[in-house]
């Protein structure tokens, strides 16, 4: 065990440190896995690019306000939808005839819940895309993220993601801080695991020298409380729960199988808290109040 820890308690949940952003508690290595993979990157800018694809739609057809030429979707705040939510802001999505995606966020949001910033994906092939995300996320914290990753696969097939960059969080609950994430062929498949990835890692790197790296285990252990295994500056430790949700694939109709069409399960990712509460719901529940 890392000399870095101390005490200790049932299920990996051992751990406290002087810093709240130190991997050296389990609580912050939770919270950053779950914020910093590839996927959770993905999904933080995913939902008006799902609705630019008619794979997302909001819970009030009116508020935000959708304007869109064929190429340009464009969409508003400035209104208070049914549920008495107040939007605000304005997102951007540039469709190319490549398949390549433009997505740039001005202030766009909920009250509660503001992003700036853009992200572009860019098709490879017909099951491959690759996407860069720079993006300030407001919550009760402020999160930032520099990230690149790929993601391959499609509707009836798994996906596999890969990915790196620092993401930084200031106020809220623990993660606060800056960490460096790589994430190394995260496999998820929800028929062989709903709501946990298969297989591959995410290590991730804090500003006081801790190398933490979450291996994933679906495969071999599917079960509620989305168990995971990791190693903090190369030891072992016990099994963390809370590691991620998965994505839901789906088809629509007859269109070509396509990552941008990947249908994501948008998950509460609350800090320190056990993972069991992810909700597997489609597009139409998904995208509600969900920038």
């Amino acid at each position: 065990m890392s000399e870095l820890r101390t005490g200790g308690a049932e299920g990996g949940e051992a751990g406290t440190a002087s810093s709240d952003d130190s991997l050296a508690d389990v609580d912050t290595v939770r919270g950053w896995a779950n914020l910093a993979s590839a996927l959770a990157v993905y999904v933080a800018v995913y939902q008006p690019i799902a609705v630019a694809d008619g794979e997302a739609t909001y819970a009030d057809a009116t508020c935000p306000t959708l304007s869109d030429d064929g190429t340009t979707l464009e969409i508003t705040g400035g209104c208070t939808d049914a549920s008495g939510q107040e939007w605000v802001g304005a997102a951007t999505v540039v469709r190319s005839g490549d398949g390549d995606r433009d997505l740039t966020l001005d202030g766009f949001g909920t009250s509660l819940d503001l992003r700036t910033g853009e992200a572009q994906i860019r098709r490879i092939d017909e099951m491959t895309h690759e996407f860069d995300v720079e993006l300030v996320h407001e919550t009760d914290a402020v999160a930032t993220y520099e990230y690149s990753g790929e993601v391959s696969g499609g509707y009836d097939t798994r996906t596999v993601w890969n990915g790196s960059g620092t993401v930084t969080r200031e106020g809220g609950q623990v993660p606060t801080g800056r960490i460096e994430a790589t994430t190394t062929n995260e496999v998820v498949d929800n028929a062989v695991c709903s709501g946990q990835p298969d297989s591959g890692n995410t290590t991730l790197r804090d500003r006081h020298g801790n190398t933490a790296v979450i291996t994933y285990d679906g495969s071999v252990e599917c079960d509620d409380d989305q168990n995971a295994s990791y190693t903090l500056n190369g030891e072992p430790e016990r099994e963390i729960t809370g590691i991620a949700c998965a994505t839901s694939p789906r088809r629509r109709g007859d269109r070509p199988a396509s990552v941008l069409g990947i249908v994501l399960v948008l998950v509460a990712l609350a800090w320190g808290r056990r993972g069991r509460g992810c909700r597997r719901q489609r597009a139409a529940s998904a995208a509600t109040n969900s920038p």
